[in-house]
């Protein structure tokens, strides 16, 4: 994982987390919520800590994984060589990926506020006046930051399902 700089229109500057490896979005955006809640900047030597936080985020997930294991290099999972499920740590981020509600328990467990809103695009249910007419996603792939209109859109290609409000 490398980090990214990025600063939006309104001149607020962003540490984004830039996924590189297939279904790991998940960390990255925990890590990056948590930062941002705790207001605490955070840096790339930090996948270590990263992964012990939040490794766990599938309850029950088998012993191997606990916290006193090494942690694996940020890109070193070949989707092709794991399974399609998560039943391990490898499984899920080489390849499957995490739900929101594991997503949510994980940064409760974090000691973070955490709420989710399930729907289906979410057309004109976020507060404009509240966060204004776009809203700033730190998109881990890449490492982008988008500022998108506040219309339920993801790019062209979806709806926004899930939301996750985020606090300490």
């Amino acid at each position: 994982m490398s980090i990214v700089m990025c600063r939006d229109s309104a001149g607020h500057t962003y540490q984004v987390w830039a996924q590189e490896q297939n279904a790991s979005c998940a960390i990255a955006s925990l890590w990056m919520a948590r930062s941002q809640a705790k207001q605490q900047s955070f840096a790339e030597e930090e996948w270590e800590l990263a992964w012990r936080v939040y490794q766990r985020v599938v309850i029950g997930m088998p012993r191997e994984f606990a916290a006193d294991s090494a942690p694996p290099p940020p890109v070193c999972i070949n989707p092709a060589a794991v399974g399609n499920d998560q039943v391990t740590f490898y499984n899920m981020f080489g390849n499957f990926g995490t739900f929101a509600p594991q997503v949510v328990q994980a940064l409760r467990s974090d000691g973070l506020k955490a709420t989710q809103v399930t729907g289906s695009g979410f057309p004109n249910t976020l507060n404009s006046d509240v966060i204004g007419n776009n809203i700033v996603y730190l998109d881990p792939w890449g490492g982008e930051l988008r500022e998108l209109a506040n219309n339920g859109k993801y790019l062209s290609n979806g709806w926004i399902e899930v939301l996750i409000y985020v606090s300490a």
